[in-house]
């Protein structure tokens, strides 16, 4: 893992570089939220690598992927003080252009670049129809999952210990409700991922990150989901908001058919 420490010292430069160009409270947690966030996905990315059986290379460049996978948030931070990507920028193709201009990545041969830069591009993206090759597929694939994973913990922690304005930012200042739109109920019945086009209430943010469940790569990743304390938290959540014990039902038996 030589070359992802050597990356980890300048990922944490970058970090405190951005961290000292912030006076707002709100900007500076939003920064240090996404750096535990990242070092956390990179965390998972080497698990599910490691349950998957994958060679020390490809473990090493999830990693790397996992840790730079939201690279370009504090940018977006700093610049427009959000996460929302609908009212700022796609920070996953944010994130790709941050490394081709930073050098994050010149250790890397040509080729792993281009793998690592195609699963920062599309690690946010509601689905994937191509992919430019297997290595580039196996890393888009972790990270997606690695990210979901630790974004089920993110979500518990602000819930129950986050401040009023962590709380807005994390849910994108949507409008408190617990109704659910025509579209969104729609796709969780088809068992289908929520877009964040689609969402209008918090109760559709919720529903769209529970539908996360459906994309799951990995038989690693499925085994964590199914145990994990943040995800279950977040589905006992929604069902003490809401009446519809139909679409709880669903994520319950999506969950209890899962082969391990």
């Amino acid at each position: 893992m030589e070359r992802y420490n050597e990356i980890k010292q300048q990922y944490d430069n970058y970090y405190r570089y951005y961290l000292k160009r912030q006076s707002a409270s709100q900007k500076i947690g939003l920064i240090e939220l996404k750096y535990e966030h990242s070092y956390r996905v990179a965390d998972f990315a080497v698990k599910i690598a490691e349950q998957e059986k994958l060679n020390p290379v490809t473990l090493e460049l999830s990693a790397i992927a996992g840790l730079l996978h939201d690279i370009g948030r504090f940018e977006q931070v700093d610049r427009y003080g959000t996460l929302d990507d609908l009212i700022s920028v796609d920070h996953g193709n944010f994130g790709e252009e941050v490394l081709q201009r930073t050098g994050f990545l010149n250790q890397l041969l040509p080729e792993e670049q281009n793998s690592v830069l195609f699963a920062v591009r599309v690690h946010n993206k509601r689905a994937i129809t191509q992919f430019t090759d297997s290595l580039s597929e196996c890393l888009a694939k972790i990270v997606r999952d690695a990210d979901k994973l630790d974004v089920f913990r993110v979500m518990h922690y602000n819930m129950l210990k986050g401040s009023e304005p962590q709380k807005q930012a994390v849910f994108l200042n949507l409008t408190p409700s617990n109704g659910i739109s025509t579209d969104v109920l729609q796709l969780i019945t088809q068992r289908m991922l929520v877009s964040k086009e689609l969402v209008k209430t918090t109760t559709d943010f919720k529903l769209m990150q529970l539908s996360w469940i459906f994309d799951f790569n990995f038989r690693s990743s499925r085994a964590i989901v199914r145990s994990s304390e943040h995800y279950r938290f977040l589905l006992d959540d929604f069902s003490k908001c809401v009446e519809q014990k139909e679409i709880v039902d669903i994520f319950e038996q999506y969950l209890n058919s899962i082969t391990l």
